[in-house]
């Protein structure tokens, strides 16, 4: 997983936008070098894995084993119109 001397970065963008203190011009300028890392390529969104609801318990045991990397999401779709 670590080859290549790949690192791996989080952030909280929400944070940002919460800060009182942070300039407009500091905010829109990460979000500047975010969208650049995107098109570039070098900034990659991690894996999700999906679930159905159906498979809600399966997708917790795997999160409880503490073996998975990325995010989980469980897809909970109407199929009958409101």
């Amino acid at each position: 997983m670590f080859n290549n001397n790949v690192t791996f970065h989080g952030i909280q963008l929400d944070c940002l936008y919460e800060n009182k203190d942070a300039t407009l011009a500091v905010k829109r300028r990460i979000v500047e070098l975010v969208n650049e890392g995107i098109a570039s390529g070098v900034v990659q969104p991690i894996e999700t894995i999906k679930f159905t609801r159906d498979s809600v318990e399966e997708a917790f045991r795997l999160m409880a084993s503490g073996k998975h990397v990325g995010k989980i999401v469980i897809e909970v779709t109407c199929h009958h119109p409101l």
